[in-house]
């Protein structure tokens, strides 16, 4: 993981993580939603700072839910 070259997943990651955060329109709820449980889908099992920004988004997305 510290080897300064990313694997796909990670780059698969990141390009989602920005989609979500920089493009993602939070009135398409359906659309946040499915791209944050994509983002869980890349997840391994020891990405534990992974598992957390998931977690996170996971509860804005709970709020945003209740909001609209």
């Amino acid at each position: 993981m510290c080897s300064g070259r990313l694997g796909e997943s990670q780059i698969r990651r990141i390009r989602l993580l920005w989609k979500i955060f920089v493009e993602t329109d939070l009135n398409d709820v359906e659309e946040l939603e499915k791209e944050i449980y994509e983002y869980g889908s890349y997840l391994g099992e020891k990405d534990l700072l992974g598992r957390r920004i998931f977690l996170r988004m996971v509860c804005i997305l709970q709020m945003v839910k209740s909001c609209n």
